[in-house]
């Protein structure tokens, strides 16, 4: 057996070693949300009147709630929490740079303000620009849950 030699240059012993691996989650699970979201739309699309217009605030914010469970159900953020980081769990998920936590606060008062308070729910145009923050919200976090990347240095 003949030997070769290839010569390389002394930057390669700067390479970060990585070992990487890549999963994909259920497509079931992560469509969940969207499902949620059709209803909500469905329903402000046939009859908003007021009824309808408490129920696509109820399904939008168990579309926001189904997504951030699934987030945490595939990365588990929670149990890597340092001690140091931010209590609320939007608050948290911002400081990681994964969301912007005020339409998602803003969703869950005025849902809470129409359960516990029997507030009457946002105007059509109020329940369209919701719609539409949701839906924002689903296509950004899509590719977070589409598929698990694990990098080990």
């Amino acid at each position: 057996m003949k030997k070769e030699y290839i010569w390389l240059c002394n930057s390669v012993l700067d390479w970060p070693a990585t070992i990487e691996s890549y999963s994909y989650t259920n497509e079931a699970d992560r469509l969940r949300a969207y499902d949620l979201w059709n209803h909500a739309d469905l329903i402000l699309t046939r009859n908003a009147n007021e009824f309808n217009r408490v129920d696509v605030v109820s399904n939008l914010k168990r579309c926001l709630n189904q997504r951030l469970k699934f987030v945490e159900h595939v990365y588990s953020l929670k149990k890597i929490a340092l001690s140091d980081s931010p209590k609320g769990y939007l608050e948290y998920l911002e400081s990681l740079g994964l969301v912007r936590p005020y339409m998602l606060k803003q969703m869950m008062i005025i849902r809470n303000n129409i359960e516990h308070n029997d507030a009457l729910p946002p105007n059509i145009e109020r329940c369209q620009e919701l719609l539409d923050l949701t839906w924002y919200f689903l296509k950004s976090t899509d590719n977070f849950i589409f598929g698990i990347k694990i990098i080990l240095h």
